[in-house]
């Protein structure tokens, strides 16, 4: 992973939406290295300067088993 990528919303009407997600996004969710192809819940939140972003990132398969 660089210092940034663009995941896509998979499971909504417009799937062809991406979001801007940077490195320490996913660093500060401890899923580091994301890997491309793989499904995460995040939240989307929006910068001081206007623009989309995903934050609060967790892997689907960490919290599937947590509800175990």
């Amino acid at each position: 992973l660089d210092c940034y990528c663009f995941i896509r919303q998979v499971d909504f009407p417009d799937s062809s939406k991406e979001t801007f997600v940077h490195i320490t996004a996913v660093e500060k969710a401890g899923i580091s290295p994301l890997q491309a192809g793989e499904k995460v819940y995040y939240s989307i939140v929006t910068d001081k300067l206007g623009k989309e972003l995903a934050d609060n990132l967790a892997r689907i398969e960490a919290e599937a088993k947590l509800s175990e």
